[in-house]
């Protein structure tokens, strides 16, 4: 048991893929140990087979085979499934209509004894603001100074804040540092003056 649980949680990132990862687009973990209390399925390694057919002049051309994958891979289990279709994407600043979400099945193959104690992460929740803390510890800087810093100069502009993090469409806070991403730009595009052009023309 104490193994498993240093496995950690399965971690999932997505990526828009422009011939290279350019954009994350969001992001969570889950803890396999969730997976105790789901109800038992039939799951094999291999959930469908690979059919083809022979080339023609072959001997029996007409026989569909199976290719690929070993019988033994196809062998159903009972296991006990975690499924779930709105596992929310987190981390990304990539602004959207909706709520991105991820669909997913976990289970293991052959499944542990039903007298197996897999031990759970801890208290901490995977779908929580990782920045929460450290929103925290910076608000809690600004007080202090700005008292001092209108004691000193007491005509300046009073209480005031200094923006740290934004909400993309209403979800949660992230660090104002994720606006800052790379662009991946076609090859039109390679010199700084095309590329001036180009931020130019858009509307803002």
């Amino acid at each position: 048991p104490i193994e498993m649980q240093s496995k950690g949680y399965l971690e999932f990132e997505i990526w828009h893929w422009d011939q290279v990862p350019t954009e994350f687009l969001g992001g969570c973990k889950f803890d396999p140990q969730e997976t105790r209390i789901c109800d038992i399925q039939q799951r094999a390694i291999c959930q469908n087979k690979t059919i083809t057919a022979r080339k023609p002049g072959e001997e029996d051309a007409d026989e569909e085979i199976e290719i690929g994958i070993d019988p033994r891979l196809t062998k159903k289990y009972p296991t006990k499934v975690f499924a779930t279709n709105k596992m929310r994407l987190r981390g990304s600043g990539v602004q959207g209509s909706g709520i991105a979400t991820l669909s997913f099945q976990c289970y293991f193959i052959p499944d542990f004894p039903p007298n197996f104690a897999y031990l759970s992460q801890g208290d901490e929740h995977a779908g929580k603001n990782v920045f929460a803390e450290n929103f925290r510890v910076w608000e809690q800087v600004w007080p202090k100074f700005n008292k001092t810093y209108e004691a000193y100069f007491p005509d300046a502009p009073q209480a005031r804040r200094f923006q740290f993090s934004f909400s993309p469409a209403g979800r949660d806070s992230l660090p104002l540092p994720v606006l800052v991403t790379p662009l991946a730009l076609p090859a039109s595009l390679a010199t700084p003056l095309k590329v001036l052009h180009w931020v130019k023309c858009l509307q803002f």
